[in-house]
């Protein structure tokens, strides 16, 4: 008889397990899919000397991750753009040309050029709100110029950037590839 108690408590005893190891199974079955990326945003901000406005006409041209090409004057000494990715892969470039202004007079022996620049990446996943960090980096540039040197500093090309956002495979992670940051 003891042995029939003990033989039938340990067949429940596999049900139950049976049955608790199929409802673990089923749990898998109706969780949510994995979440993916719905977006990217890219901030930049670049801080101009002040001699830069002063004696140069500058203009923000870029390629917005829609492919249209965008051109901006930047009037203030902060510039910032925050631009939007929705569309994988995307490409983004940005060149901010100088020009002489008209009628500039370079009364200065030494002119204070440069900026300092960041950039920050972003994206956001179909499950929350809240922004994931990527990528962010600081540089700055800034240099005494002698007027007599100004031509020169003009033919610089150092305020370029250009690269593209990407999803991985499961599309729940932003990748960013080809940076050229000549700023």
């Amino acid at each position: 008889m003891k042995t029939t108690k003990t033989l039938f408590l340990l067949g429940g005893a596999i049900t139950l397990l049976g049955l608790g190891a199929a409802s673990c199974s089923d749990d898998k079955d109706e969780q949510e899919p994995q979440a993916t990326v719905t977006k990217a945003e890219y901030t930049i901000s670049i801080d101009l000397q002040a001699d830069e406005l002063a004696i140069f006409d500058l203009t923000a041209e870029y390629t917005d991750f829609a492919g249209k090409l965008q051109t901006e004057p930047i009037t203030t000494e902060k510039w910032e753009k925050t631009l939007v990715c929705e569309k994988f892969p995307s490409n983004f470039s940005l060149k901010i040309v100088r020009t002489l202004q008209s009628g500039a007079e370079l009364t200065k022996e030494i002119y204070n050029l440069g900026y300092t620049y960041a950039d920050e990446t972003n994206y956001f996943l179909s499950n929350s709100a809240t922004p994931i960090f990527l990528e962010r980096s600081d540089r700055e540039d800034k240099m005494d110029i002698e007027k007599e040197n100004i031509e020169d500093y003009l033919k610089l090309d150092d305020y370029v950037t250009s690269f593209m956002l990407n999803l991985t495979e499961e599309k729940n992670h932003v990748v960013k590839t080809g940076s050229t940051p000549n700023i």
